[in-house]
This record gives C-alpha cells, structure tokens and sequence, in this order.
C-alpha cells in the first residue's frame, strides 16, 4: 500500500500536479488510482490487488501527506531563508515578527524578478528586501538544497521507485516545493510552526493557487526564447546532482 501511494504522488509529480476544485479533483484522482496501483504492482514485480473504497480513500490521503511533510521539512529552509536575508533568529532573542512578515511579504511577490524567494540574485538588501540581478531563475541555493534532501536522500521517493520516467527535474516536482517553502516562511514569520499548537496550514484552500502561478511561471521560463535554454540545463543539472546523492 506504502509503494501504491507513492505511485500516486508520481502521477502528481510527473503529470497532475495539484488539483482542486471538488469535483474536478475528485473525479481525475479517482480515475488516476488503478493506473497508479497498476503500475507500482509492475515496478514492485507484485500481484495486482482489487482496490477497494476504503482503499483509494488511504491512497487519496497520502497526497496530503506527502504535502504536510513537505511544508514541515521547509520549516528548517525557511528559517535558514530569513536568517540569509539578516534577520536573527537567534534563540536567546526574541523574534522580530513584524520584521520577518515584512521580508516574506517583500519576496513572495513572483512578478519582481530581483526579489523572488525562488530565484538567485546577487544580493543586496535595500529596504529589507534582497533585490539584485537575478543569477538562476528558480535556483535559489536554500531552494536547491531542500529539493535534493526531500525527494533525493530518502528511502521511498518517486525517484527512487519510479526512476526510469525521471530524466530532469519536473515542474511540478520543483512548484511544489517552492509552495511548501512559501508556507514554511509564513509559519516562521507568523510564529506559527508545526511545534506549535496554531500551525499555519498548508491547506488546498490557501496555496493551491499558489502552486499553480509557480507551475505557470516555470513553464513559461522554460519555454523563454532567451531563458530556457540555461533553465533547461539548471534543471537537468539539478535532477543530476539529486542522483549522486542516491
């Protein structure tokens, strides 16, 4: 059952990305589920199985799962993140919460190249935003190094049980993490992390819309007659550097 869900977090990952709306979400995830079993059965060389309710609610589930463990893993990033932007998180000081709201609110905005948690810039901090030339478009260091521990250095990853569909990076698989780290910054600039008992939760409703402008973004960059070309080889380089770390 543990390798099934994960044949659905890869159709999320490779194909599907984040869909919501009820009935939409509902009706493609269900469609998506005996092709998912299928072929984790192949993968694992196992027995197909019959599929019931109670079984494809457990699989649906574990898309959620995958996604609040994303947001928790992005909490260490994030505070790694603002620390990078000047801001001391240090434990013997009392957080500045007003100051770090102010930077998440600075570079949360995609449509200003110089300033866009996601990209790399040579920075400088003017205001209490990082703003600068943008070096790597959806390459930020902190960014980087959290996709490779997250869907790299673990046991059960799509990548590892799936390897053969995986040639680059997939947008999907990048906007995601990108999301979660954006929720892990507002759980860290709120206050609000999963060791406290008001967690800001990485919720369809909340960030979903999200994903989809970084989906969105990603694409068109890729597909930039002046960008693609380098964010191409970024992101195959990236899915590269993942595989050394197997």
């Amino acid at each position: 059952m543990k390798h099934t869900s994960i044949g659905l977090v890869n159709q999320m990952v490779l194909n599907l990305g984040w869909l919501h709306g009820e009935g939409k979400a509902r009706k493609v995830w269900e469609s998506k589920i005996n092709e998912a079993i299928n072929h984790t059965c192949v993968a694992c060389e196992s027995t197909p199985i019959e599929v019931d309710d109670d079984m494809r609610q457990q699989v649906v589930r574990s898309l959620s799962a995958v996604r609040l463990k994303a947001a928790f893993a992005a909490e260490h990033y994030a505070k790694d993140y603002l620390q990078a932007g000047s801001i001391s998180l240090m434990a013997d000081q009392i957080p500045n919460y007003s100051q770090m709201q102010q930077h998440v609110q600075c570079i949360m905005d995609a449509s200003n190249l110089a300033t866009f948690f996601m990209h790399k810039t040579d920075e400088t901090t003017i205001s209490g935003c990082l703003i600068g030339d943008v070096e790597k478009l959806f390459g930020h260091p902190i960014l980087e190094e959290y996709h490779l521990d997250f869907w790299y250095t673990h046991k059960l990853t799509p990548i590892r049980l799936f390897h053969s569909s995986y040639e680059t990076t997939p947008i999907n698989m990048l906007a995601l993490l990108g999301v979660a780290l954006l929720c892990a910054l507002h759980r860290v600039s709120e206050g609000q992390c999963s060791n406290h008992g008001n967690v800001i939760h990485f919720s369809t409703e909340a960030y979903a819309s999200h994903f989809e402008g970084y989906q969105d973004g990603i694409l068109k960059a890729i597909n930039h007659s002046y960008y693609g070309t380098t964010l191409r080889e970024q992101l195959l380089w990236l899915h590269k550097r993942g595989i050394t770390l197997q």
